[in-house]
């Protein structure tokens, strides 16, 4: 049996790449895309099967691939603040050099919040319902809300007692709709001390 020759990497790239693609609005001056037409994935970017230096093959972003076969090594991706391949075009699927370079995470981020590129911004409720209103870190946004409930709740499981001392566990529990706990001891006691008539709404 013959041994294959093995297409280069670079070949098989350059293959799979239409460089007709469409000038970036924003940025005409840096030319036309050049669209991947090789898989992509969900987020449209183009997936590169390549082989490293052992000739494994793995996959990585095409326009990662390009930026790091350009530069002679591989964006990092093990360190604190990564190297991104990141994009003047906007444009997921091109890897035109011009329109590419090397930036880190939190840039690539920075930029997608900049041109409203990134989905979370057009999220502006929590999965209940509350409008995002509540950012303590300055880097991620929470529902007000739904931290106070949560508050609340965890504070409730966590007592053992309650107000008058009795143990709140096995049949002294009563559940709220709510979610929180009530001492039923207490709160039978509650039901007998109301006046007959209210003593019957109650129940």
């Amino acid at each position: 049996m013959t041994d294959r020759t093995r297409v280069p990497d670079e070949v098989r790239f350059a293959l799979k790449v239409d460089r007709n693609g469409p000038v970036p609005p924003h940025r005409p001056e840096l030319g036309p895309c050049h669209i991947w037409t090789g898989g992509c994935n969900k987020g449209g970017y183009g997936v590169f099967y390549y082989h490293d230096e052992t000739g494994k093959s793995r996959s990585t972003y095409a326009h990662r691939w390009l930026l790091g076969h350009l530069r002679g090594r591989p964006l990092t991706r093990e360190v604190v603040g990564e190297e991104d391949g990141c994009h003047h075009c906007d444009n997921p699927p091109c890897v035109n050099p011009a329109h590419l370079y090397v930036g880190t995470r939190k840039q690539n981020i920075a930029d997608a919040v900049e041109r409203g590129r990134l989905r979370q911004q057009k999220v502006t409720r929590c999965p209940k319902g509350h409008e995002y209103t509540y950012n303590p870190s300055g880097q991620h946004r929470r529902c007000k809300e739904c931290e106070r409930t949560g508050q609340r709740k965890a504070r409730t499981l966590d007592r053992t007692r309650c107000k008058n001392g009795h143990l709140l566990v096995g049949d002294n529990v009563l559940l709220c709709k709510n979610g929180t706990r009530k001492c039923r001891i207490c709160d039978a006691a509650r039901v007998t001390a109301l006046p007959a008539r209210k003593r019957k709404r109650a129940a």
